[in-house]
């Protein structure tokens, strides 16, 4: 077995000797229920590399308390969907772009490399394991959570000799519990979330453990998020946790999706590189992946341009938003009655029917994928 292979063929499963009930949708809070069972793959430099993969009970990790993840975080995931359809088939949406980009994030933090077909192959058998577990409710699905960590137990910076991938499952219902809740942001400079030549684009835990306080401090200004500006420019790079777009009217009368191009600061979404897809095929919209720097942003909502704002990702598909506040100003945005405005709203519903397949007409229907 190379260094890098994982293969389902070695695949093997234990399942819990008492079933655990399906708790209520009601009680589905995301990120809160997990399910019954999880897949763990393990890795040893000196052992031939990835061992066989196994499926188990949810359960606790024994770790070295020197093992690397703790002191140097080294440590990278991944955020996914699966979905029931209306043939009670279970399908994921575009699965491969996770798992293609869990290889890249892992390689650029110094983990391991793995095969994303191999890995996507152990995660369609832990979901069909787990069927009865993702929820056949409008808006609910199973979030599924693959997660990388060195295990290597050595108190110093160097080659990651062993580590462990696993995979949790937690059923959750929409993001926002009823209708859309448009948020306010705070655009401010004092912190940064990433830059270039960083791990911006990773999926790291580095990356989000570094906006926790800045949130803290968000909230307090009666904000529900930071829009982060890049340290160099001042442009707009990323809302919280989520890729940053606004719809702008242009000076010709065309609107205008605008969001920050990869550049390594950004992480490559695979809600934003789907809207991006989407909204190039649409004739009354123009696109540009460009830097949009915050003055030019106020500039465009001091002269009513900025018809649209939103951020978006995996777990909210997309999130409206109402106001941007900075340096003590409020600049208010358009979202309508319903708290999202008409051009976010049809980029949510065309996600939203593709992935549980019901928007067999759309020229995208191939990014969802029936796994059984």
């Amino acid at each position: 077995m190379s260094l890098a292979s994982v293969s389902v063929k070695g695949l093997t499963v234990t399942l819990p000797k008492e079933a655990t009930p399906v708790p209520p949708t009601s009680q589905m809070v995301f990120g809160r229920v997990f399910a019954p069972l999880m897949l763990e793959i393990d890795f040893d430099a000196d052992n031939g590399g990835w061992g066989a993969p196994y499926i188990s009970p949810f359960h606790n990790l024994s770790l070295s308390p020197a093992a690397t993840v703790f002191h140097y975080g080294v440590e990278i995931f991944e955020g996914m969907k699966a979905y029931l359809d209306d043939e009670d088939h279970i399908r994921l949406f575009r699965p491969m772009m996770n798992t293609e980009r869990f290889n890249r994030s892992g390689q650029r933090v110094g983990l391991p490399a793995v095969d994303p077909q191999g890995l996507l192959d152990c995660i369609v058998e832990l979901l069909k394991l787990s069927k009865e577990w993702i929820p056949k409710e409008e808006g609910f699905s199973l979030y599924i959570r693959p997660t990388m960590i060195s295990t290597h137990s050595v108190l110093g910076i160097g080659a990651v000799r062993q580590a462990k991938i696993f995979v949790i499952l937690s059923p959750s219902g929409p993001y926002f519990g009823s209708g859309f809740k448009a948020v306010k942001l705070l655009a401010q400079s004092e912190y940064a979330r990433a830059c270039k030549g960083g791990v911006g684009w990773c999926k790291c835990g580095g990356n989000y453990a570094a906006t926790i306080a800045p949130q803290v401090e968000a909230k307090k200004l009666g904000c529900d998020q930071i829009l982060w500006l890049d340290p160099e420019d001042k442009s707009l790079t990323e809302v919280g946790a989520m890729n940053f777009f606004s719809v702008i009217l242009g000076e010709d009368g065309v609107k205008t999706l605008v969001t920050a191009p990869l550049n390594g600061v950004i992480l490559p979404g695979v809600t934003r590189a789907s809207i991006l897809e989407i909204a190039r095929g649409r004739p009354d919209l123009r696109v540009e992946e460009r830097p949009m720097i915050i003055d030019e942003f106020v500039a465009h909502a001091k002269a009513g341009r900025v018809l649209e704002a939103f951020g978006c990702g995996t777990a909210a598909v997309v999130s409206a938003v109402r106001c941007i506040r900075f340096e003590d100003i409020d600049y208010d945005i358009p979202c309508g009655d319903a708290g999202i405005g008409p051009i976010t709203r049809s980029f949510y519903d065309e996600i939203t029917t593709i992935q549980v397949g019901r928007n067999l007409a759309s020229a995208h229907a191939d990014w969802s994928v029936v796994i059984d």
